[in-house]
Formats: C-alpha cells, structure tokens, sequence
C-alpha cells in the first residue's frame, strides 16, 4: 500500500514535466488539458461579482484552460491559479461543454470522462499584442507537499473569439510547434546540380 501510494505521488509531482514537441493535449493530475488560449476581448460571465477579483490591471486579458477530467475527478475555481510574470492570477469561473461562464458554478463534482471543462482566468498581460509564442504556468493549488505546475502553450488570439468546446478535437488542440525541417543528408539527390 505504501509503495502504490509513493508511486502515485511520483507519478502527480512529476505529470506535468515530461513533455512531447508534438502533443496536442498535456497530461496534469486530473486529466489532460486539451486547449489552452489567451485573448484581450472580453468573455461574459454570468453572476460575476465585479469585487470579487482585483480589476486593477495594466492590460487585462482572458485565458482560457480547456480539460477533459479523468474518471471520478472534480473541478472547482479554487484547484488552480495561472502564474503569469510571477504573479498568481485564480480562476474566476468554470463551465462545462458550450454552456456560458457562471461565477455561481464554483465547483463540478458529478463530470463526464469525455467532457470539456474550461476554466477562466482574467490575468494582466501587457504584451498580449506582441507575443506570438505564450506559455504559462498552471499551477494546481491544493498540493499539500510541493508545487505541482504545469507549463502550458497557449495559443494567442489577440482580440479573437475562443473556440468552442463541440470544436475541440477529441485528441487536443494544444498550441505546438512544428518540428524543425531536418536538411537533405549529404547523399541524397535532391533533383539540383
């Protein structure tokens, strides 16, 4: 029972550190994150109280974390932060599926494995127009022995629409980078003189 339990805590300290240049989606202790994007226009929330989060921001944008939790996990606004120039930012609202933001959904206990959740961060980022590689850390808040944070790429809208979560494919659609071109070996022909 010990050795199940240390191995299980190896395995959530360490889910978020080994990553493939290919992935479309990135594993994190209750699923995978399957979208994650940056935006200056604004997303509505229903039932927001306007004093509930600082507003004193430089250049506010949203970010939204798309997930898809594993079997029997929950999701609630306080079980992440998102760390953007060493400062913390919470989650101010979750929602399931297309349905909109509701500040008064705190917490999903009942979720579907295939479902997308998505959770709403309104962070200061200056440079938001500028930036065209983002990637944030998502910090899990509930840790009780040592930070769990996830490096997560996210894809800059600018002042674009998100995109829905019936438009997210089932594998992910994770911000990536495409491998380098590797160039021709020396002995292949490559048609010039």
């Amino acid at each position: 029972m010990k050795k199940f339990l240390f191995l299980s805590i190896l395995m959530l300290l360490f889910a978020g550190v080994v990553t493939a240049d290919d992935e479309t989606s990135r594993r994190f202790c209750l699923g995978w994150v399957v979208s994650a994007e940056i935006s200056s226009k604004p997303i509505s929330v229903w039932n927001q109280n306007p004093y509930a989060f600082s507003d004193k921001f430089k250049e506010k944008a949203y970010a939204v974390v798309a997930v898809k939790l594993d079997r029997d996990r929950t999701l609630s606004i306080y079980d992440f932060s998102l760390v953007v120039d060493d400062t913390k930012f919470p989650c101010v609202a979750l929602r399931k599926g297309i349905s909109d933001f509701n500040a008064s959904t705190w917490q999903f206990t009942d979720t579907i494995a295939e479902e997308v959740y998505s959770m709403l961060f309104i962070v200061d980022y200056p440079d938001l127009n500028s930036a065209k590689k983002i990637k944030l850390k998502l910090v899990y808040n509930l840790s009780k022995t040592s930070s769990v944070e996830y490096l997560i790429p996210f894809k800059n809208l600018y002042s674009g629409d998100f995109t829905p979560a019936t438009n997210i494919p089932a594998d992910g659609m994770l911000e990536v980078e495409p491998p380098p071109a590797t160039p021709p070996s020396s002995g292949t022909n490559t048609g010039t003189k």
